[in-house]
């Protein structure tokens, strides 16, 4: 396995399930890290967490992905920050009905899910192309199995894996990789607040653990140069919840 020691990782949703433990897993392997979230008081929290435990160089940036952020990115490129590893962890789930159209909850949802990442690629791709470095984009199994009750979250999540393959081969020339990661349920806030808005059913214990995706990207990550994983499909372990 190739060290990752050194190496600048950029995270989007850095204060979420998943991404709070991609930061942490990163930081034990001596990464510099580049922390992105909406909430100051959580992403202070998490860089303290991860100075008790590493003295790798951590940043952190305050943005909203659920606005349109173009104009903000100028916040995170930095032209002093080396970038050599971007992973796009920010997720966001509505419940709508498919007859609603495009609305508020449409927008957020295509704003975090989708158009946040494309924005980011836009404006790091030409960094991550001088460091020859690698792509994690964590996408959802519910492009494999769609929801009525969430179209616009499936649809969001669609896009993104399309998205994800045409970035895979247009980086590929440049010797960048793109792992795109599609985990079932996961014990996150998010799904946790998705229960309470539709059947109320949250189990926990019975879901994949955010340490698990987390575990995963890292060593997935540390895959020597010369193979390349392009997707990990993650399920819990338990089939009764699907």
């Amino acid at each position: 396995m190739k060290s990752l020691h050194g190496k600048t990782a950029f995270i989007t949703g850095a204060t979420g399930g998943m991404g709070t433990e991609i930061a942490l897993c990163l930081a034990r392997e001596n990464v510099n890290l580049v922390l992105l979230g909406r909430d100051s008081a959580k992403l202070g929290r998490l860089k303290d967490t991860i100075k008790g435990i590493s003295n790798v160089k951590v940043d952190v940036i305050r943005l909203d992905l659920e606005k349109n952020i173009e104009k903000e990115l100028h916040v995170v490129v930095d032209p002093e920050r080396n970038i050599d590893i971007l992973i796009f962890a920010a997720g966001f789930i509505s419940p709508n009905k498919v007859e609603e159209g495009r609305g508020k909850e449409f927008e957020k949802q295509f704003n975090v899910n989708f158009f946040s990442t494309v924005s980011f690629i836009g404006g790091l791709l030409p960094r991550l192309k001088e460091s020859k470095g690698q792509i994690v984009i964590i996408s959802s199994s519910i492009i494999k199995n769609a929801k009525g009750n969430l179209s616009a979250y499936g649809a969001s999540k669609h896009a993104l894996a399309g998205f994800t393959e045409a970035l895979r081969h247009a980086v590929h020339p440049h010797g960048i990789r793109v792992i795109n990661v599609v985990p079932g349920r996961t014990a996150t806030g998010m799904q946790e607040k998705l229960a309470q808005e539709t059947d109320g059913t949250f189990k926990p214990d019975f879901l994949i653990q955010p340490i698990d995706v987390a575990t995963t990207v890292t060593q997935a990550l540390k895959l020597p140069c010369t193979a390349e994983i392009t997707d990990i499909f993650i399920r819990p372990m338990t089939n009764s919840i699907k």
